[in-house]
């Protein structure tokens, strides 16, 4: 998850560019928890295939809205805050002899990533972003003051702005 953070922030995995400004980071923030949503919806789509998730178009919403209208649905069937370390333990061990218990322990891990998003991307990126959670347009910034930047592939090469 911490590559894929930082690659949002720098590289444009669709478009295959450098990230040049916070719009297009935003961009592949959403971008990336589209994809995040797709493996729980894989899940869905494979075992509980009448459910409104399963069905759901996923570019018709931004990822807020469609957690917040899964929410429940998604938590209750992963069994989120009461799946116990042994039945995660062997989710993981058949894994890779059941399909159902694969996309199960995919789907999870991608259900713990969209919660705790912001945590991540603090832990990974620290300083160099800035998250407003009051607000959903603004949310992400870059940090301008007081961050260490490097401008060569030097590790002594910093300025602080």
């Amino acid at each position: 998850m911490q590559k894929m953070i930082i690659n949002s922030f720098i590289i444009d995995r669709k478009e295959g560019k450098i990230v040049q400004n916070i719009t297009q980071a935003k961009h592949n923030i959403e971008y990336y928890k589209k994809e995040l949503l797709s493996e729980i919806k894989e899940y869905f789509k494979e075992f509980h295939y009448n459910s409104k998730f399963a069905k759901f178009d996923l570019n018709t919403k931004t990822s807020k809205e469609i957690i917040n209208m899964f929410k429940q649905d998604i938590a209750n069937d992963l069994q989120v805050g009461v799946i116990s370390d042994t039945v995660l333990q062997t989710l993981y061990e058949n894994a890779s002899k059941n399909k159902k218990d694969k996309l199960k322990l995919e789907a999870y891990g991608a259900w713990l990533a969209l919660q705790y998003f912001d945590n991540f991307i603090k832990m990974t990126l620290g300083d160099t972003i800035i998250i407003n959670p009051l607000s959903e347009k603004d949310k992400y910034s870059f940090s301008t003051k007081g961050t260490n930047i490097n401008t060569t592939w030097r590790k002594d090469d910093n300025i602080d702005l």
